[in-house]
């Protein structure tokens, strides 16, 4: 019914899908292992680089950073195919931005990318203002303090925002005002 994973305290960082499990092995200098989740026993990657603290896994494409380097690493489990983007791309490896999987931005560019080919096909010098929340087919909706952002994912030009301040404060216990914030961000019923 249910098989027991290896506890070791040697592996740190354990990640799970429906069909990879991965974690880096201190004893190894923090190389990350990719093994089958039917069996623990099929390596299906190691890692070259060390000290591996940061990775994800879309679909087949296990995407990691490594402390050491300054690049963002690509691998197609199924073709063991790896290429890099010359950058450290964090959104590409923040389980946050599982909601983007095809962009990521940091204080003033815009980075698409095709996940699969590990290519940049834009950079864009445009600012996008806060966290992302969500993402869908023509939006990009983020959220900042107790503002909401709505930007086009065509030009990434913002459409709309919204200053919450009036909905989000209230009073505390001791009776002082406070300024809310936006935690999480909702569709619901064509509604944000």
């Amino acid at each position: 019914m249910y098989r027991k994973v290896d506890n070791t305290k040697n592996k740190i960082g354990f990640y799970l899908t429906s069909k990879y499990m991965c974690y880096t092995l201190a004893s190894e200098k923090f190389r990350l292992y990719v093994y089958n989740v039917d069996n623990e026993s099929e390596i299906l990657f190691v890692s070259e680089e060390e000290r591996i603290n940061r990775y994800n896994i879309y679909d087949d494409t296990l995407v990691y950073i490594s402390r050491n380097e300054s690049s963002t690493y690509l691998v197609n489990l199924k073709t063991k195919e790896k290429r890099y983007i010359n950058k450290v791309l964090y959104g590409l490896v923040d389980n946050y931005y599982k909601k983007n999987k095809n962009y990521c931005y940091d204080d003033s560019y815009v980075y698409v990318y095709d996940l699969f080919s590990g290519d940049i096909t834009q950079i864009k010098e445009v600012t996008i203002i806060g966290f992302p929340e969500l993402n869908t087919e023509n939006k990009i909706i983020t959220s900042k303090e107790s503002y909401i952002y709505i930007y086009s994912k065509s030009d990434f030009s913002l459409l709309w925002e919204k200053d919450l301040s009036e909905i989000t404060s209230y009073t505390e216990w001791d009776n002082t005002e406070e300024q809310g914030e936006i935690r999480e961000v909702y569709v619901f019923e064509n509604s944000i």
